[in-house]
């Protein structure tokens, strides 16, 4: 049911955008874009391209370092202004 639940979420976010940026292609990737399930429904519908697994893990980690950056460079900034 919960995977049912993203696919249907996924599908309607690739509908909305192919009526804005018609004819351009998608990119699939991230943790949830791992799943072959996902990958096999969304390209009976979508053209685009699917990263490789390895390429699609959690990318929980990848934003926390993200964030880890920004916040200090911002602090480091904020500290400097005061």
């Amino acid at each position: 049911f919960c995977m049912d639940y993203i696919l249907c979420s996924i599908k309607e976010m690739c509908r909305l955008a192919s009526n804005i940026y018609s004819g351009l292609p998608f990119v699939f990737a991230g943790g949830v874009m791992s799943n072959k399930y996902l990958k096999s429904e969304l390209s009976k519908e979508f053209d685009g391209y699917y990263a490789e697994p390895k390429y699609s893990s959690d990318n929980a980690a990848g934003i926390a370092i993200l964030c880890k950056i920004a916040f200090e460079n911002n602090t480091k900034e904020y500290i400097e202004e005061k």
